[in-house]
């Protein structure tokens, strides 16, 4: 069980060093916004060329 633990607290450690390391920690509510629907658009249009949507 302490495995367990230390592992996932290693995981973590690592997601926010790579959270801090992107700037998301500092940046604004828009800008996080507009990542996200960047990010939905380009799975949309991934899906839209494949045929899947």
């Amino acid at each position: 069980m302490d495995q367990h633990r230390q592992e996932l607290r290693a995981r973590q450690r690592d997601a926010i060093w790579k959270w801090r390391w992107l700037g998301f920690r500092e940046s604004t509510p828009g800008f996080k916004g507009a990542v996200v629907l960047i990010v939905i658009a380009v799975i949309y249009v991934a899906l839209h060329l494949t045929g899947v949507v």
